[in-house]
């Protein structure tokens, strides 16, 4: 091979030996040779494209600061992220295995929720809710006096007071009907058909009265008068059970409902697991490969 051969070959092995380093490092450093950085911490970088459409909509003034901020405020993160990365004990530092293990308690939540919605009755019956408030009646003893009302509020003048106490003392239908019509005109708030079972602060909160009411709800008057403010409230006691007492099950039905749904939701999820298990056993989808012995 003449000279001039030789020399012509070793510039063109050469020049492809560089044109491949130089792919390799272009690859390599990406952003870094395309934009300059705008900040920098150990080997992290910070890059225009990074912040661009930032302050979008501003002006050029609020935008730069914008920028600035963020500029400031990734620094400061990356700096301790970095201290912490060092500093910290590595069962702290193990991150992607707390993702891994919230991604599959979320997804079993999920698939979970599912299965109830599709089985779960919540609608328990009251033969169910009763055998439960008779078996068990120690759960549901009072720790507060309750007392079984109705209630009318009126304005303070409002005229012809005595029908409307004739009414409300009335148990004949006619007179209900009568008494219905004309709270729904005259009287905010009313219940004149179903009978609550309430606590003390729960009437000092529906009605908004104080404490000393109950001096004359405790006392043997079927309907009681009181006035609060430019209210007139009048009341009709049916009943008072006191602490300690067994509480009425109209008190307590929707506890028990929840009570027995719970239960329900348990029973569905444990038959569902035994049923998945059984079915990985009998499909041999899974394999105990060594019981670890004391």
């Amino acid at each position: 091979m003449s000279r001039s051969k030789y020399i012509f070959l070793l510039l063109f092995v050469s020049s492809c030996f560089i044109n491949f380093a130089c792919k390799k490092y272009f690859a390599a450093k990406g952003k870094e040779l395309t934009e300059p950085p705008l900040a920098r911490v150990h080997e992290k970088y910070l890059y225009p494209s990074d912040v661009a459409g930032m302050g979008a909509g501003s002006t050029q003034s609020d935008s730069m600061k914008m920028i600035n901020q963020y500029i400031t405020d990734w620094v400061k993160r990356n700096l301790i992220i970095d201290k912490a990365e060092k500093n910290l004990p590595k069962e702290l530092l193990d991150i992607d295995q707390k993702v891994e293990n919230y991604r599959q308690s979320l997804i079993i939540y999920n698939y979970e929720s599912e299965l109830i919605a599709q089985k779960l009755n919540t609608n328990i019956p009251k033969e169910e809710k009763l055998k439960y408030y008779n078996q068990y009646p120690n759960s549901f003893v009072l720790d507060d006096d309750i007392f079984n009302i109705e209630y009318i509020v009126l304005a303070m003048n409002t005229p012809q007071l005595d029908n409307w106490l004739k009414l409300f003392k009335s148990t004949t239908q006619e007179d209900q009907v009568q008494l219905r019509s004309l709270c729904k005109i005259s009287s905010p708030k009313f219940e004149i058909d179903h009978a609550k079972w309430l606590t003390r602060a729960e009437i000092m909160k529906l009605l908004d009265v104080p404490a000393d009411f109950f001096e004359k709800l405790n006392k043997g008057n079927e309907i009681i008068k009181y006035y609060s403010g430019s209210s007139l409230i009048l009341v009709k006691k049916l009943g008072i059970k006191a602490t300690g007492e067994l509480a009425p099950y109209d008190r307590v039905e929707a506890d028990i409902n929840q009570i027995l749904v719970t239960k329900s939701k348990t029973t569905i999820l444990d038959q569902i697991y035994k049923e998945i298990y059984e079915e990985g056993e009998t499909k041999k989808e899974f394999e105990v490969l060594n019981n670890i012995k004391k």
